[in-house]
């Protein structure tokens, strides 16, 4: 069997999916593995101490008291949780955190946000047309560059979402052809939603969007070779939009609500020099960088770029796509000093108006960087063969018997150990330098829990973290949307539920969880009854209204002994939930009906060929 110069041998092992997960799998964990062998260890970062905040508290809500976390008790004297954009209550990965506690449960789900990104990266790739080894490349490049040693270094586990990117750009692209392929996209970008993904959700439906008109324009202009129609792009996004909304629902709506009531605005201006950039992607510096946009925090390396650049010698369309992207993020990327006022012109659209940080669009710069190495290597590979192949024909060769089998082996075992090779020197130096930037995070202990009655504390902001795991709420508190907050909070009570004239009666708690308080209350006459908790819409009682005391929650009791059981029940939550139930249902039940519709029709085809081959034996 000859060779072409568009064969590439090592595809014929990693094209093997047990291959590549094996590998995927063991580079997220020497990657990652100062973190998991220090499983209860957290970064020293203040965002660490946030954002773990509101994993425990979905953990604790969710595993101690068997209820969906909707409301939060322990922070700010309590704040939505499901409708806090930038908390991540219901992502599918925090189900980990139930069997194995939070921060060990947290640094799996990184784990497995790197093995899925790899292969999310690979499959694109090869849609793309690199083959063999250049898909680990692209994968490994993208990654494992400093877009995704930076959020552990902060403590910003929402930006895993941009892993996902590769997944949801096949959603759209082969979903012109597979209304599947568009189920998955949607999947993909929920998860990324649900993953607290206020910047990652924005920034990925931007470049959606761009590809969107590309492939249509591609449609218009190529309609005698486009194998879709110029409007199936639309449709695609669209449907893919509906996935996300209905899977995600039961956060989404919350989530609706709260943005109305009060918006998440960080407006600002931000600019970076085509140089500040480049030292994001390219530069090393002697230590980790401590800022979020200062040198390295992108480091994806000048080898990198080379291999990229190398298939555009060649005329290489593919990669000249991949570095098209690159130079259009590029300038997204420098923010107020992007040419053509880009980036000016994305601000004056209606959410992306309060978007911050331009310079995450080198999440995207890194990505097409990884492809286009992807298809350098692709390209030094199939040079290989052809320069082989011209040897194949020798006289001396054809005229050995054996000859022409060993020389293909030995062929194999050069190209693989060359583009290997090439592979390692190329991609090494960016995964050692950020593997480095995040072995020397993981430095602070996880508090030991404290089971006592919970209470409101003065508390810090700057170690939110500690607060639920000791059963405390605290009242000094930060958050990107700026939740309201009563006044009349007070800290260290004697009691959380409280008469506010307490000459009419006495108040005792029978139990409390996050969502639901029930009280023993004796009132000689009318009474008011008041909860150390911020009012919310929310909240209900079997005793009446409940009503706000200063912003307070609070509820009118008449006189007598009464039981009075005040709970957090939102008719927006159940409604998404039912939606989001419904829709993994349906995605489940009709794919499910798809495989074994394939499997049978598989078996039959298989039935039918070994009659035929009976037949034709005899």
């Amino acid at each position: 069997m000859s060779w072409t110069s568009h064969d590439n041998p090592t595809s014929a092992l990693v094209d093997l999916t047990p291959f590549r997960l094996t590998v995927w799998m063991g580079l997220a964990t020497l990657f990652m593995w100062s973190g998991l062998s220090k499983p209860y260890l957290l970064g020293s970062n203040f965002d660490w101490y946030l954002f773990t905040h509101h994993l425990e508290v979905a953990r604790r809500t969710f595993v101690e008291y068997g209820q969906l976390p909707v409301w939060n008790p322990y922070y700010c004297g309590g704040v939505p949780e499901l409708g806090n954009l930038q908390a991540s209550a219901v992502a599918p990965v925090n189900l980990l955190m139930a069997p194995f506690g939070t921060m060990p449960g947290m640094k799996l789900g990184l784990w497995l946000f790197w093995v899925l990104g790899q292969e999310g990266t690979y499959q694109y790739a090869r849609h793309h047309g690199v083959r063999g080894i250049g898909g680990l490349v692209a994968a490994a490049a993208f990654a494992f560059s400093g877009r995704f040693a930076s959020p552990v270094v902060n403590g910003h586990p929402m930006f895993f979402g941009f892993l996902f990117m590769p997944w949801i750009f096949l959603g759209l692209e082969k979903g012109v052809r597979s209304w599947w392929w568009g189920v998955l996209g949607g999947l993909f970008m929920g998860w990324v939603f649900a993953k607290g993904g206020a910047v990652p959700t924005p920034m990925i439906s931007v470049l959606l969007a761009i590809v969107m008109m590309i492939m249509t324009g591609r449609a218009i202009l190529q309609s005698d070779s486009c194998d879709y129609a110029w409007y199936r792009p639309t449709l695609t996004i669209a449907w893919m939009a509906l996935i996300t909304c209905a899977v995600t629902a039961v956060r989404a709506l919350p989530v609706v609500e709260t943005l109305l009531e009060v918006p998440r605005t960080l407006q600002s201006t931000e600019s970076y020099s085509l140089t500040d950039v480049a030292k994001m992607l390219f530069v090393q510096t002697p230590g980790p960088p401590e800022s979020y946009n200062g040198t390295a925090t992108s480091y994806i390396g000048l080898p990198v770029l080379g291999l990229a650049i190398y298939p555009l010698l060649f005329g290489d369309r593919r990669a000249g796509r991949a570095f098209f992207f690159v130079a259009l993020c590029y300038m997204l990327a420098m923010g107020g000093e992007s040419p053509l006022a880009l980036y000016h012109g994305l601000k004056s659209l209606p959410v992306y108006e309060n978007l911050r940080a331009p310079f995450r669009y080198t999440n995207f710069i890194v990505f097409f960087l990884g492809i286009g190495a992807g298809h350098g290597i692709t390209r030094l590979e199939q040079q290989l063969v052809g320069g082989f192949g011209r040897l194949r024909d020798e006289k001396w060769l054809s005229q050995w018997s054996y000859g022409p089998s060993i020389y293909r082996g030995l062929s194999v075992l050069v190209i693989g150990g060359v583009v290997a090779g090439l592979s390692v020197v190329v991609v090494s130096p960016v995964f050692q330098f950020n593997k480095a930037r995040i072995d020397e995070t993981f430095t602070v202990e996880w508090p030991r829990s404290y089971d006592r009655p919970f209470q409101q504390t003065i508390g810090n902001r700057w170690h939110a973290n500690v607060w639920p795991v000791v059963s405390r709420g605290s009242l000094a508190c930060w958050e990107a949307q700026p939740f309201f907050q009563s006044p009349a909070l007070r800290a260290d009570l004697e009691q959380e539920e409280f008469l506010k004239d307490e000459t009419r009666g006495e108040v005792e708690r029978i139990s409390w969880s996050p969502h639901r308080i029930v009280l023993q209350v004796k009132a000689d006459e009318k009474a008011r009854v008041i909860v150390n908790q911020n009012k919310h819409r929310a909240w209900t009682s079997n005793l009446g209204e409940v009503t706000s005391d200063r912003g307070r929650l609070a509820v009118d009791v008449p006189a007598g002994e009464h039981r009075l059981v005040i709970e957090f029940s939102d008719p927006l939550v159940y409604a998404g939930f039912v939606i989001s139930i419904l829709t993994v249902l349906l995605i489940l039940g009709f794919g499910g009906r798809r495989l074994w519709l394939e499997w049978r029709d598989g078996q039959k085809d298989g039935g039918q060929d070994a009659l035929n081959k009976d037949d034709s034996e005899n």
